[in-house]
């Protein structure tokens, strides 16, 4: 899929160098605003951190 860009916003495909600032992004501004995330105190998305990024960076090679 090629890129296209409008009004100022680009629509590209992700590739696996946009993983860590996306992965980061969802954890600043995504995770820590679940509730399940507030209600335990734990940080929930860093259960299996390895397995999900693993699993996340292979849809991305697809």
């Amino acid at each position: 899929m090629a890129s296209s860009t409008k009004d100022g916003i680009t629509i590209r495909t992700m590739t696996k160098e946009d993983y860590p600032s996306v992965k980061a992004f969802m954890k600043d501004d995504f995770f820590q605003s679940e509730p399940l995330w507030q209600s335990s105190g734990e940080k929930v998305q860093s259960q299996n951190e390895k397995e999900n990024d693993e699993y996340h960076l292979s849809m991305i090679a697809r």
